[in-house]
């Protein structure tokens, strides 16, 4: 983490770009007329989202004017720190406007999402593909989606930048396709193979493509649980205590850059909803088409549980579960047809091995949604979603003066939290961030 010898408080933010663009090309800085810019970043969304309130006393909707297909070029940094968000977006609708009793204000909110999903949104794929997962991801990002990400205003006026988003592959896959898309988008293509990547390591086949406010990934979730076990690991981002409201906090710029200034449980895992999803329990068969065969493949995510890697400590780690809970595979049954030696040069095409694969990546994915919360902190713009923090869980217990656990921690929800999604809330005077995270295991004290 940067020194913040630069912040005066938890929360300061720069707004060094904020400028909305006309599809005329004409612009202005909008700062003076912010009421809020919300940013998303989301493991489950393919792209950035989100929304800025504007209050506006000249008329810029009628002369600019605002249609709906305007740029947003955004650059916002957290000050003495050396990463910034900074990207345009592009506009594509306008709600909420309403005029102020006066008639000379009005507020308007403008939707705005990543150039990348534009791109998306006007390709459909006829055409065959063929090679490794990852590969094809990458070919799929690069010939169709990659744009340039940012616009810079300069003397001149306003030119576009030739650098691109770039994409991470976390982690490469084992297994090969042969498909031909019947149409469907880029990000619909990627997202399909996301379902059928196996991993040349590790186990868990909860692979996921995202983008976060630096980049675009492509990987498994239990890659970034793998970096995370590592405390020296860019994927941490500190440790951060929750400090109830009315409580005495410290006076310490940088301690309270990691204070959770609000903490809501949000989900905690259902036994019933674990049974009826496939979550600890399901069968898949296999419908050869061709041959008239069916196959039947049970998978068990208790006693699977210990192969793959998790969020808390290996060997420490305790199931959000029992093991020996009561679970039945048929209980969530799945038909699949498979159409075997679909194309005469592809060995073990992943419509033939699905049924290796989806009970283990429907439990990953399903084991991500049993303990969620939702926590504000101070605004970051060195912080992305797909990283890890460690929190602080206070022990609820009611102690006494005397208690030598007063102030101690809850030892099973303390501990590594991957963050799923960060909504950026920008004013002119502050930044937060209203992140959920989620913890797939807990900590065992007795191996503590």
């Amino acid at each position: 983490m940067a020194d913040n010898t630069g912040l005066s408080s938890a929360g300061d933010v720069l707004v060094e770009d904020l400028y909305l663009v006309s599809s005329t090309g004409t612009y202005i800085f909008v700062l003076d007329y912010l009421v809020e810019l919300n940013i998303y970043e989301d493991i489950y969304s393919n792209y950035m989202s989100g929304q800025i309130m504007l209050s506006d006393s000249a008329n810029l909707i009628k002369n600019l004017p605002i249609i709906g297909e305007e740029y947003l070029v955004v650059k916002i940094t957290t000050p003495s720190f050396p990463s910034s968000i900074q990207k345009t977006f592009r506009i594509y609708s306008i709600s909420d406007r309403t005029l102020a009793s006066d008639t000379g204000t009005q507020t308007y909110i403008l939707h705005f999402c990543s150039n990348e999903a534009f791109n998306d949104s006007i390709t459909t794929l006829y055409k065959p593909f063929k090679g490794k997962l990852d590969e094809l991801v990458e070919k799929l990002y690069k010939e169709y989606i990659e744009t340039n990400r940012n616009y810079i205003v300069t003397l001149n006026g306003l030119v576009e930048d030739d650098t691109k988003t770039p994409l991470v592959l976390l982690n490469p896959t084992e297994n090969s396709t042969k498909f031909v898309s019947p149409g469907w988008s880029p990000f619909k293509c990627i997202n399909w193979l996301s379902k059928f990547a196996k991993p040349q390591t590790g186990k868990a086949c909860n692979y996921l493509f995202w983008e976060s406010n630096k980049q675009f990934y492509f990987g498994n979730i239990e890659k970034i649980f793998e970096l995370a076990e590592d405390d020296n690991s860019p994927v941490n981002i500190g440790i951060y205590n929750y400090s109830p409201p009315g409580t005495k906090n410290t006076s310490d710029v940088n301690s309270r850059m990691f204070l959770i200034e609000e903490l809501n449980i949000t989900k905690t895992s259902d036994n019933l909803l674990s049974n009826e999803s496939g979550y600890l329990a399901s069968r898949f068969i296999s419908l050869d088409l061709i041959n008239k065969t069916f196959e039947i493949k049970e998978y068990d995510h208790v006693s699977e549980y210990d192969n793959y890697t998790h969020l808390a400590k290996k060997n420490m780690d305790y199931p959000l579960f029992n093991k020996s809970t009561i679970r039945e595979p048929k209980n969530y049954t799945v038909v699949y047809p498979t159409h075997p030696k679909l194309f005469n040069n592809i060995k073990d095409n992943v419509n033939e091995t699905v049924k290796d694969t989806f009970g283990n990546r429907k439990s990953n994915i399903l084991e991500l949604q049993n303990l969620k919360m939702t926590v504000t902190v101070p605004g970051r713009t060195d912080i992305e979603v797909g990283t890890v923090m460690d929190l602080r869980f206070p022990d609820m217990r009611p102690s006494s003066e005397d208690d030598k656990s007063k102030g101690k921690y809850d030892y099973r929800y303390s501990g590594k939290y991957l963050i799923t999604a960060i909504r950026h809330k920008i004013t002119i005077l502050k930044h937060s961030m209203i992140m959920e995270i989620v913890k797939d295991s807990l900590e065992d004290k007795e191996n503590s």
